[in-house]
């Protein structure tokens, strides 16, 4: 666990709320969560983009990639840059399965 100091003007009115400590992990858990949520929207969007441009979801563009001969040649033609694009797509893909997997980590924390 890692201490943090709080500027006095706020222990007055955390410690009239209640536990000081609970208060201040409960602002902490609504900022974070708050914020891997802005990310999620983000990293959404920018996937979705790339879902639709290929018509896929990236894991099913990647399965492509792999398993069928002839693929990437007929992307190519019609997405010449699909590379940097499949670099952009699954740098928005994995971040919004890591902030999913951080937000479902943050609930069941929460759960008793």
């Amino acid at each position: 666990m890692t201490t943090i100091a709080i500027d006095p003007k706020y222990i007055d009115v955390l410690n009239a709320l209640g536990n000081v400590t609970e208060r201040v992990d409960e602002a902490i858990r609504r900022y974070t969560v708050e914020q891997i949520a802005s990310e999620i929207t983000r990293y959404r969007r920018e996937a979705a983009q790339f879902e639709v441009a290929y018509g896929m979801v990236y894991e099913v563009f990647c399965d492509k990639i792999a398993a069928e001969e002839g693929f990437t040649q007929n992307i190519r033609k019609e997405h010449p840059l699909w590379e940097a694009d499949l670099n952009a797509w699954e740098f928005y893909a994995t971040g919004l399965k890591r902030r999913l997997e951080q937000l479902e980590n943050i609930h069941q924390e929460k759960k008793p």
